[in-house]
């Protein structure tokens, strides 16, 4: 590390700093210059050593007219790094090469305090702490003074788009139950992430007048498939809800032109050219073409020429783009939805339980011309339940939609770095005086929590497991696993003490049962459970940082299944 003073200087020789700390090099007209005392963190992070020479630095060669507010060798695994920090920037030096990292929101006028601790760096002066690792800068978005345990909370983002195979490509139609070689019919699909399905949407047109319901199974496998919903032995979850096929409408709907418009107060589009009269109230229109509305709505308002209204947001949008609105049909997952894995095989499989009759069908829009969908192709499905059989065409593909909820983790909420225990002395997981450990934290979006992980440290060998719950209420807690009276789901997996590191690398528990299921700015506790009993030395200790989310505070659970703060003992 190192310290920074400022002087005029008349002329100076400037170290090379691109080829090391303390080497001679050229020398350089009169400027203001900083010299940089080098400084070396000892092993026991309490005493520093003084590193041989100086390093020098002209601020005005390198930075022009930005002031200079400290200048800082990092150590690094391959080496040092020298990062100045300036009024408004931080730079690192990359060979004679000062390369910006990072821009602070407000510009500061006084020097920066800097400190490292097993690799990572923090930097306090300018307008939140920054901290530093791998040459890489950020606002740590945590603040002092309050301490609390190291969390981090782990779950699923919000619906995607799945995938598809856009209704723009559809040409032709496979005909749905208008003879027995189209019982069903089918799409195979591949997706690129883990998802939870929630609906699906198809192009769909009635031929003659069918009676009855039409549904979407998804299926891992082509055996043994059944024309009754949700009875085929490779259904994945169950089938969509029912759509009345008598609803359907007799041809595709389509409008397509330049001056269709948006409105985002009224939630109308709009159309000069009186296009809009044949998309109705409760209608499902797809909108593509637009500047920043293209998506899927529901007509509130329909039947006009001019305009309709939706009942989804919109922004404001100009006539000119070549802008197409569609009548889709949407499936929707209402019971058990399916969750399929990302580059495994599934079946999409079109259903209806209306009789089988040349005139009176069900067409489903489909590609034969120029089909281009590359993970998978369509499928005719013929006979009755006793003798179903698939037949496939490599050269037709369905168009569809799917959407649902990614099942790839993302992380939502920290705090304190997971890596790098700041205080270690308490607390002490099972000692009488800590029966149990608890965080508190706001939910930052409606989730259904997968894992969390916490920085927690084995001392020794303690015996048994630990376990998570989350609780929604400091009211009623039990010491018995799942039996609390405001458990939020089921508890996590349990973890084997003996599997917990000798230094705090973060340990995840699994929610494997029902998942808690959070709802957004509720406080909720994160409780960590053991049944062992302490024998000194042996423990499970969770580490403390001095920095703290809001509205969030640590507590302690005694032997009594009493709350209080962590710091109040």
């Amino acid at each position: 590390m190192a310290s920074l003073t400022k002087r005029p200087l008349k002329e100076i020789p400037v170290d090379d700093l691109g080829g090391g700390l303390n080497e001679t090099g050229n020398v350089v007209p009169i400027r203001e210059c900083s010299i940089c005392e080098n400084f070396r963190v000892s092993d026991d992070d309490l005493t520093k050593k003084k590193r041989k020479g100086l390093s020098k630095i002209d601020s005005t060669y390198d930075f022009g007219t930005k002031k200079v507010f400290g200048i800082y060798g990092i150590e690094e695994e391959e080496g040092v790094d020298i990062t100045a920090f300036l009024e408004n920037e931080i730079k690192l030096k990359s060979g004679n090469d000062w390369n910006s990292i990072f821009n602070p929101t407000k510009q500061i006028d006084k020097p920066v305090s800097v400190a490292q601790d097993k690799g990572l760096v923090f930097v306090a002066g300018y307008e939140k702490l920054i901290t530093l690792k791998e040459g890489q800068a950020n606002y740590s978005g945590i603040e002092p003074p309050v301490s609390a345990p190291t969390v981090e909370t782990i779950t699923a983002p919000t619906d995607y788009k799945a995938a598809e195979y856009p209704s723009s490509n559809q040409d032709k139609c496979g005909k749905l139950r208008s003879n027995a070689e189209q019982t069903l019919l089918s799409q195979s699909f591949k997706l690129e992430f883990d998802y939870e399905l929630n609906r699906i949407n198809l192009k769909l047109r009635k031929i003659g007048s069918p009676t009855g319901d039409l549904w979407v199974e998804i299926h891992q496998t082509r055996s043994a498939t059944l024309t009754t919903k949700n009875n085929s032995p490779g259904i994945v979850g169950q089938g969509t809800g029912n759509l009345d096929v008598s609803t359907i409408k007799t041809s595709f709907i389509k409008v397509t032109d330049t001056s269709i418009a948006l409105v985002s107060e009224t939630k109308k589009i709009t159309d000069s050219n009186n296009g809009l009269a044949v998309f109705l109230t409760g209608d499902k229109i797809k909108v593509t073409g637009s500047e920043e509305n293209d998506g899927t709505y529901t007509i509130a308002t329909g039947g006009v020429a001019g305009e309709i209204v939706v009942s989804e947001d919109l922004v404001d949008e100009d006539a000119g783009a070549s802008i197409t609105i569609d009548t889709i049909y949407e499936l929707t997952f209402s019971g058990t939805k399916p969750s399929l894995d990302k580059e495994k095989t599934y079946y999409l499989v079109v259903y209806g339980d209306f009789t089988v009759n040349a005139g009176n069908f069900i067409e489903v829009g489909f590609d034969c011309s120029s089909p281009g969908y590359p993970n998978g192709r369509y499928f005719e499905i013929k006979g009755t339940n006793s003798s179903l059989s698939w037949k496939d065409y490599g050269t037709v593909d369905l168009v569809f939609e799917l959407y649902g909820k990614k099942l790839e983790d993302v992380s939502l909420l920290k705090c304190g770095p997971l890596e790098t225990a700041l205080y270690e002395g308490l607390p002490f997981l099972g000692l009488s005086a800590f029966k149990f450990l608890v965080q508190s934290f706001k939910a930052s979006e409606d989730m259904d929590l997968s894992k969390i992980k916490l920085a927690l440290k084995r001392h020794y060998n303690p015996s048994d497991y630990v376990w998570v719950e989350i609780h929604s209420s400091q009211a009623g807690t039990s010491k018995n696993k799942g039996e609390s009276d405001n458990i939020v789901g089921q508890p996590s997996d349990d973890v084997q003490c003996d599997d917990i590191p000798d230094d705090y690398t973060g340990v995840e528990f699994e929610f494997s049962g029902t998942k808690p299921s959070l709802t957004k700015d509720e406080t909720y506790y994160i409780v960590l459970y053991t049944i062992y009993t302490t024998i000194a030395p042996r423990y499970i200790s969770w580490t403390i940082t001095f920095w703290v989310l809001d509205d969030a505070e640590a507590y302690y659970i005694d032997a009594y299944l009493d709350w209080d703060p962590l710091w109040n003992l």
